[in-house]
């Protein structure tokens, strides 16, 4: 019997949206050969290509802001090389504070910019209003604009990223499944695909929603559920400059930025909804985990918090509600490196709702691992044991990660 063929490579990458396609640019770009991209759909066409990708560099969680600081670096560096923009939009944030315990972590958030290097400045009320003309800032115990804030095409950056892997080398194969992680005892061996098996030293899970599934097969409970996020579109107004900052409005759990001369709003519901990743399909294209009716529920439950500093919300045209997945955990923090007791298997998922902005880091931090460096950033508190042993698909476990994304103030 003729010896079995297996194709090999040194890394292979389990999923194409940012965080894949980020991780694969910053592999290659430490020089580390022999690397693919497996992605059964097309390249970033998950939540990558519905999320707000608000790129804030200062987080309340300060381990967090290192690897936001990567992502704005890793921009300028594609936009170099590659001759193209990424659609960035560098407007800035305005943070608002409107209680004496919203004051009290904006001076938090202040301290981690200044701790950093992040340029901010303290605001009056009128300039606050001027520069963002929608809002009313009557309430305001605190008004802080980062002016290197910014946001992006998600789209763009993804595929900029890509472009980039592909240039130094990098295979992407789109349109390809992961069906199981090949393992070996304590070690993985690689990946099977419907076309067959192939071979790796290492194997990133780099899967979104989906990547707690391929981890499950291998007896690892990533600590993460998808939870659903979304955003409504308001239609363009001369009122909104195409250049004003967007709003972190944390008393109102939302937050706004401009969006081709209209706004996109994002307010979080009481109770948001959480998925058993065994239930999602393949591919999200046309799933909206949500109609426009429940849309409107929700925009119901959090507009009279959003009206006191959006007077004219009520003569706003709404034009679409977007809904898509994002893998939360129960503290907030991102699930990244390696699985303790399986060698050759690294994590990247759980971000949160923050993947856009803090792609660039954990695309370095993880390729500083894959070469076997220790990584530049502070890895514990995403850990993937961290929670000791869980059954992230029980009613109690998502509904502790639903609760995260219902309480996050931030972007």
């Amino acid at each position: 019997m003729a010896e079995r063929k297996f194709e090999e490579f040194d890394t292979v990458i389990t999923g194409g949206g940012i965080i894949g396609c980020s991780i694969a640019y910053h592999v290659a770009r430490a020089g580390i050969p022999s690397v693919l991209v497996l992605e059964r759909n097309s390249l970033a066409s998950g939540a990558t290509s519905r999320a707000a990708a608000l790129l804030t560099q200062a987080r309340a969680k300060a381990c967090q802001t290192p690897l936001a600081l990567r992502t704005h670096a890793a921009i300028s560096e594609l936009e170099e090389e590659l001759g193209d923009p990424m659609g960035l939009r560098r407007t800035g944030s305005l943070h608002v504070a409107a209680t004496p315990e919203r004051y009290q972590e904006l001076v938090g958030l202040v301290r981690i910019a200044e701790q950093y290097g992040i340029s901010f400045a303290w605001l009056d009320r009128p300039e606050a209003e001027w520069r963002v003309p929608w809002l009313n800032a009557s309430m305001a115990t605190g008004l802080v604009l980062m002016p290197d804030d910014a946001f992006v095409d998600p789209y763009l950056l993804a595929h900029g990223y890509a472009r980039a892997a592909r240039s130094r080398g990098v295979i992407f194969r789109p349109g390809q499944e992961v069906t199981s992680i090949v393992r070996n005892g304590t070690a993985v061996q690689g990946v099977r695909t419907p076309e067959g098996e192939i071979r790796a030293r290492c194997v990133v899970d780099a899967g979104g929603a989906w990547a707690g599934l391929l981890a499950w097969e291998l007896g690892v409970r990533l600590p993460m559920a998808p939870v659903r996020s979304h955003y409504w579109i308001i239609q363009p107004e001369s009122s909104f400059p195409a250049d004003m900052p967007y709003a972190i409005l944390p008393d109102a759990n939302a937050y706004v930025r401009p969006e081709l001369g209209g706004l996109i709003l994002g307010l979080r519901e009481a109770d948001s909804l959480s998925v058993d990743p065994h239930t999602i399909p393949s591919n999200l294209a046309g799933v909206p985990f949500g109609d426009e009716e429940e849309g409107w529920n929700i925009y119901i439950e959090g507009s009279e918090r959003l009206r006191r500093f959006y007077p004219a919300l009520d003569e706003a045209r709404f034009n679409k509600f977007i809904t898509g997945l994002s893998t939360y955990t129960p503290d907030g923090q991102f699930v990244i490196g390696p699985v303790p007791h399986l060698d050759g298997y690294l994590v990247a998922s759980g971000c949160c709702g923050a993947g856009i902005a803090v792609s660039g880091g954990i695309g370095l931090a993880i390729a500083e691992l894959v070469g076997g460096k220790a990584a530049s950033f502070d890895l514990k508190p995403y850990r993937a044991d961290r929670f000791g042993p869980i059954d992230p698909s029980s009613q109690e476990f998502r509904a502790r990660c639903a609760a995260t994304r219902s309480a996050k103030v931030s972007g």
